[in-house]
């Protein structure tokens, strides 16, 4: 099984290579067990119209079957349908087959736990569920539910149209996404002329990608042809949206937002919106010039999804097209509904789509544009980029996503691709000029970086001075070159070992920064459970006064407060932790991204819910939530291999200087006490 094909958000990769029927049978046998071990009883399928997605389909459906759920076959849906499917039918998860706006060779898996898409460290934890094989089994049943009736009457009964109806363009690149569009449109009184709306898994016209302005050139010039106010591209599954008008302008995800958000607002004042961190000014500015509240946020459709849940936000949307109403809807990314949304917005103006366009501030930027780099280098260069663009004059960086950085009339991201080994870059500036200037130098810069990144890993190159801001960074240079393509580099990534008792309020408050210190500087975290009553009576340590417990009690709340983190002293104080270190143990043994979230779960569970390291059902939750087995772990607490690898670790941190945790070690060097980590972080920058 190829490891690559788990990405950040879904599993994809080339058909007939990666996903083989055994492959595809362990996929779906894996995402049965994640979801039988949930509780979930049932689970919806569906799939898109490429030609391999009946093979995919029919081995999918035996892995999951081969697990004991009832799995509902919704059929060739867009990924839409499959998500209100979950929704409608109460289902406890789901799975599309799909490879989306892909070329024809792909395909892949959006998963579904309930109504939330596994992501992230969720995948790779299926991935290493299938690795070991640790599969549940069953005989499970399959029956057939046609869903998109049901669909249709749902999503009519959420809009609210006006007296106005025109015509419209609908592109679907012969994806899944015409059958279901065409129908609902003309069923609201639209004229709708179709384009490629036939499902054709070949692709023969153009791939079902609408983010790319080639692929929109037939749907502008039909839109002309046939006198239509509007546009619609859909993406091969139909979660995409892109739009242009009857003066052939493609309105962009972000654009889009600012109508919609306009709308809504009027309907719901002071409303909230999620807003990626790639999306225009524009959008944040408008958002709030009409009352409402912009909320930038990470790349990426599950990342959006959970910031809104998150924040209770009436609308989320990227601009590649993702667009997620909450607001009279389910909160999930549908290109369908979008459109409709868009089409009620225009029904109650007198005004076409175009005069709403040019009611838009009018800004120059360039698209996404993405510059391949190696997978191991790219964190660092963002990091580096982080810490070049602080030092030009006006700048204003947000780390939220990488680096973007405000000037004055201008801005500039750089981010690490989350499913490419690419950089992410965006530009956009008030004047065409200021656009120029912030791109070339940043650009420049990234390439200057590159080439200290090589220097620093071969010893026969030169030696690069470190980036500094350019003579003209103030004013930016006023003319930008073509983006050059940046060498290869594999650097070795930093790393902190992070000694740790779960009974110590310190290791808690330390647990909670090391993310940000990883993300900021590329550094890989490892934990290493160690047992604090061994610790301390190697190092002879004497019990606290009552005095000294006092001041601990007063600076444990003083850190709490300035790492705005929740803190309550236990009622059960102190607490044995031996059985809960164990079962950090034997998570490391799986993985270091389970041992890191089964730890952090049980610190949190002591330190901030006062709940009991001892009771069973408080460790199966946590054992859980970080998608473990528990009874196979809680069972292992006694084997004496577990036992003795807690001790290993304790001896071994003892010979390596540990007299108190929680303890840190960087480069050989040891650092103790939560209020050490930015020496830790420094340390991993390799400053001073």
């Amino acid at each position: 099984m190829n490891p690559v094909i788990f990405r950040e958000y879904d599993i994809r990769g080339v058909a007939d290579r990666d996903l083989t029927a055994e492959v595809t049978r362990d996929i779906g046998q894996g995402l049965g067990t994640i979801l039988r071990r949930a509780g979930a009883t049932d689970v919806a399928l569906g799939r898109d119209c490429r030609l391999h997605s009946p093979r995919l389909h029919q081995a999918l459906l035996a892995g999951l079957l081969a697990t004991g759920l009832e799995v509902v076959d919704v059929g060739i849906v867009p990924s839409p349908l499959l998500y209100f499917a979950v929704h409608h039918l109460g289902l406890g998860g789901g799975v599309e087959i799909t490879g989306s706006h892909n070329p024809e060779t792909d395909n892949g898996f959006k998963l579904l736990r309930g109504t939330r898409s596994l992501h992230g460290r969720e995948l790779q934890g299926l991935r290493q569920l299938i690795e070991r094989r640790d599969f549940l089994h069953g005989a499970g049943t399959v029956r057939e539910h046609s869903i998109q009736a049901a669909y249709l009457d749902f999503a009519r009964s959420r809009l609210r149209l006006g007296p106005r109806r025109f015509k419209v363009v609908i592109d679907a690149g012969n994806g899944t996404g015409g059958v279901v569009a065409e129908p609902l449109l003309r069923s609201l009184g639209f004229s709708v002329h179709g384009l490629y709306c036939e499902m054709d898994g070949r692709f023969p016209h153009h791939l079902p990608d609408p983010t790319v302005p080639e692929h929109l050139t037939e749907l502008i010039a039909e839109v002309r042809r046939q006198g239509a106010e509007l546009g619609l591209a859909f993406d091969g599954d139909a979660d995409r949206l892109a739009v242009v008008d009857s003066q052939g302008r493609i309105i962009w995800g972000d654009q889009l937002m600012i109508l919609l958000a306009r709308a809504i607002l009027v309907e719901e004042p002071g409303a909230s919106f999620v807003c990626e961190v790639k999306s225009s000014k524009a959008l944040y500015d408008e958002i709030e010039r009409a009352g409402g509240k912009a909320i930038m946020w990470r790349v990426g459709h599950t990342q959006i999804k959970e910031k809104m849940r998150e924040v209770g936000a009436a609308l989320g949307g990227e601009m590649s097209g993702h667009l997620f109403f909450a607001h009279r809807y389910l909160g999930f990314d549908d290109a369908i509904y979008a459109a409709a949304r868009l089409l009620e917005l225009l029904s109650f103006s007198e005004q076409p789509l175009a005069q709403h366009v040019d009611s838009l501030p009018q800004l120059h930027n360039t698209p996404e544009i993405r510059i391949p780099v190696d997978e191991s280098s790219k964190f660092e260069l963002v990091h580096r980029a982080v810490a070049y663009l602080r030092q030009l004059p006006g700048a204003q960086v947000i780390e939220i996503d990488g680096a973007r950085a405000h000037f004055p009339g201008a801005w500039a991201l750089v981010r690490a691709s989350n499913t490419q080994p690419a950089l992410v870059l965006r530009f956009e500036a008030e004047t065409a000029a200021g656009l120029a200037a912030v791109r070339s130098e940043v650009e420049g810069t990234l390439t200057r970086l590159q080439r200290e990144l090589l220097a620093e890993e071969s010893p026969v190159a030169p030696s690069a001075p470190p980036a500094q801001p350019s003579a003209q960074a103030a004013p930016l240079a006023q003319s930008a070159p073509q983006a050059a393509p940046l060498a290869q580099a594999s650097p070795p990534r930093p790393e902190v070992e992070f000694f740790y008792d779960l009974a110590s309020p310190y290791c808690y408050l330390a647990a909670t920064q090391l993310a940000g210190i990883a993300e900021r500087t590329g550094a890989t975290v490892r934990f290493v459970p160690v047992v604090l009553g061994r610790i301390l009576s190697a190092a002879a340590a004497a019990q606290a006064s009552p005095a000294k417990q006092r001041y601990l009690q007063a600076d444990l709340a003083r850190w709490a407060r300035r790492l705005k983190v929740p803190l309550i002293t236990p009622s059960r104080l102190p607490m044995n932790t031996m059985q809960a270190l164990r079962l950090c143990v034997q998570a490391a043994q799986r993985s270091p991204e389970a041992h890191r979230a089964l730890a952090l779960r049980l610190f949190h569970a002591y330190w901030a819910a006062d709940q009991d390291l001892l009771d069973r059902r408080v460790l199966e939750r946590a054992l859980q939530e970080a998608d473990l087995p528990p009874a196979e772990l809680l069972d292992g607490c006694s084997r004496p291999e577990v036992r003795d690898a807690l001790r290993d670790h304790t001896e071994a941190a003892i010979t390596r200087g540990v007299f108190g945790v929680p303890s840190f070690i960087v480069a050989g060097e040891l650092f103790w006490g939560n209020d050490r980590l930015d020496f830790v972080e420094a340390a991993l920058r390799g400053t001073p």
